[in-house]
């Protein structure tokens, strides 16, 4: 009998142990999608900056019915209007991108990323978002959550980006662009945009995606007006 109840203790430790193993990985794996729906938001939101920078400058060029002339005059009077940190953006990186994302925008995003950083997980889903394609339920990908934090950032940013272009938020006039994703139409704006994020982060990371996704988006925002 005394073996019995020992055997039962086991077993009954045993069954509790398991459950609460369980229970601890299903506790992790929710707390892990919470986490993943706030960072999908944040950068919902990034992406909002971007687009509702982008049109303070369209409008600001349209007031005052002047180009813009790219000098640090000019980059200085823009930084402080959007409350850009100074990191973000500087005379020589927006030359850069400038130079950079006409050829991206014709030619494809091959190249910068033949010469980047960029984890092949990363660079492969750049590739799809520059196809024309949207990424649905990314942050639940295994692999989305082994890469690092400021990669993650830009993908869901890219990602907004793409499914805030085909709602035609960044041309106010409601026609879409003639600028093409791979064969795909879309607003100019949103095709600069991505390419300048791509083109900035690849220079100093995020702060300078954000900074590189405005010039890109202003630059390819141009053919949007014509």
């Amino acid at each position: 009998m005394k073996r019995l109840n020992i055997l039962q203790v086991f077993i009954a430790v045993f069954t509790l142990s398991m459950v609460t193993i369980s229970c601890s990985h299903e506790k992790e794996d929710v707390i892990e999608q919470e986490d993943n729906r706030a960072l999908t938001k944040a950068n919902e939101e990034n992406a909002d900056f971007i687009f509702n920078s982008i049109n303070k400058i369209k409008y600001e060029t349209t007031k005052n019915n002047k180009g813009i002339e790219l000098n640090q005059e000019t980059l200085d009077y823009y930084t402080k209007l959007l409350d850009l940190p100074k990191e973000s953006v500087n005379l020589e990186m927006a030359e850069e991108i400038v130079k950079k994302v006409k050829l991206v925008m014709d030619n494809g995003i091959e190249e910068v990323l033949k010469g980047s950083d960029f984890s092949k997980y990363t660079t492969q889903k750049i590739e799809v978002l520059f196809s024309g394609g949207l990424i649905n339920g990314i942050e639940e990908e295994k692999e989305f959550n082994l890469i690092s934090a400021e990669e993650q950032k830009l993908l869901l940013t890219l990602n907004s980006i793409m499914i805030k272009s085909s709602e035609d938020i960044l041309v106010q006039n409601k026609r879409r662009g003639d600028c093409l994703l791979q064969g795909r139409p879309a607003p100019c704006a949103a095709v600069g945009a991505i390419a300048g994020a791509v083109l900035g982060f690849t220079i100093c990371n995020w702060p300078c995606a954000v900074g590189g996704a405005i010039i890109g988006g202003i630059f390819g925002g141009l053919s949007d007006s014509k």
